[in-house]
């Protein structure tokens, strides 16, 4: 986990150097969390089906930019998960 938010340091970096970005990478299996602080990421355990704990689990006021891999596919494409994700985008 991870290598997706490395990849959009790497292009922030390269392509908008002025904008500070807070990269957080979010999973519920705490195990994961060694590796992602290994590439220089926060870790927060977030449970997918939890939508209302999503900013308090990433210590974010706002989220501007959102990665959402495998988790998308074969987590989350449920009506719960797609209701809370839809409110969060419109908001």
């Amino acid at each position: 986990p991870g290598f997706e938010l490395l990849a959009v340091r790497l292009f922030f970096e390269k392509h908008l150097p002025e904008l500070g970005v807070d990269l957080v990478s979010l999973d519920l299996a705490v195990s994961w969390r060694p590796f992602a602080e290994g590439l220089g990421l926060r870790f927060g355990v977030w449970d997918v089906n939890d939508g209302a704990a999503l900013m308090s689990t990433s210590g974010c006021e706002r989220i501007d930019l959102a990665v959402i891999s495998y988790v998308l596919y074969h987590y989350m494409s449920n009506e719960h998960c797609a209701g809370w994700l839809a409110e969060h985008i419109c908001s």
